[in-house]
């Protein structure tokens, strides 16, 4: 079954109350980090389909990590990057755990200056915060409105009065400190149903408290092979080592765990002195304390502390 359209009104122009009701469920927040998965910063994103969320490029263009979750807390599963555009500061993801989800319908008509407009989004954090305004003027693929936004605002929707998306929250301008002047991509830029073939999807990532489910950056065209069960797309699924399981004794076992630290569940136990275990060595993850391995055992996939697999063979 395919995602859920959110259905604007035909006849008359909904009211603000009733465009932020039916908009918010499509709206994530998206948090990045660095390769030592310490924040960069956060953004905003929305449904445009139930597996492709648009944000800004400038969110997502130097992370490592994403965590992408719903307004309520729901979490999505990073696949990878579809597009991503400096240019027009425009960005695609793609997510592998999003069945039957609502997403907002694109205006592919060129704003009109004065027209009211609604921005739904995370200023500084505070989630599905909503701002009003008008456009205040037309700049070729861009256009500047007078809602207030604050930083975490890049990527929010631009709501008209039918509840279609005209635009996509760029930014401040650079020039001036009012937050009545700033600077939003149309919406016609944003290249809506190019969505790419037999997205995987995969296992729920075990809840965490406090603690976001990272996924690390890959490209679309990573093979569903490459999926481990926190929704991670390993870039070098071609390289891996033959490793032995070390450090542990007779009688106990290896947890091999769904994500890269001791806080996830177990989806396997290896026996001890195991040496059937296939190591992602290019793509170990950082917890904060130690590096993990991605690893394949006996059919199983999920990850293993690098101490327990000191010795490729």
């Amino acid at each position: 079954m395919v995602g859920m359209l959110f259905s604007p009104q035909q006849s008359a122009a909904m009211t603000t109350q009733e465009i932020v009701a039916a908009t918010k469920p499509s709206i994530v927040i998206i948090n990045v980090f660095d390769a030592k998965q310490q924040p960069l910063g956060l953004g905003t994103g929305f449904f445009i389909s139930d597996r492709q969320i648009v944000t800004n490029s400038h969110v997502i263009h130097d992370a490592e990590y994403v965590s992408i979750k719903g307004l309520d807390n729901s979490q999505y599963h990073y696949r990878g990057t579809f597009l991503d555009d400096p240019s027009v500061d425009l960005a695609i993801i793609e997510v592998s755990n999003s069945p039957d989800h609502s997403f907002l319908p694109v205006r592919k008509t060129v704003p009109v200056e004065g027209q009211n407009i609604v921005v739904i989004g995370n200023p500084e954090g505070e989630k599905g915060t909503v701002t009003t305004g008008i456009v205040s003027a037309n700049r070729g693929p861009f256009f500047l409105f007078s809602a207030p936004i604050s930083p975490g605002s890049s990527g929010s929707p631009i709501l008209d009065e039918d509840g279609y998306v005209v635009g996509v929250v760029k930014g401040s301008r650079n020039d001036t400190q009012s937050q009545n002047m700033n600077l939003a991509v149309a919406a016609s830029n944003i290249n809506v149903g190019n969505e790419s073939p037999d997205s995987p999807v995969t296992q729920n990532t075990p809840p965490v408290d406090e603690v976001p489910s990272l996924a690390l950056r890959a490209t679309p065209n990573s093979t569903p092979d490459a999926t481990w069960p926190d929704g991670r797309i390993l870039t070098h699924p071609e390289h891996f080592v033959s490793a032995v399981a070390v450090k542990v004794k007779p009688t106990d076992t290896l947890k091999l765990r769904s994500g890269p630290g001791t806080r996830f569940d177990a989806v396997a136990e290896i026996p001890a002195n195991a040496s059937d275990i296939s190591a992602f060595d290019q793509d170990q993850v950082w917890d904060g304390d130690t590096w993990w391995w991605p690893v394949k055992w006996r059919g199983f996939r999920g990850y293993v502390g690098r101490s327990h697999l000191p010795t490729a063979r």
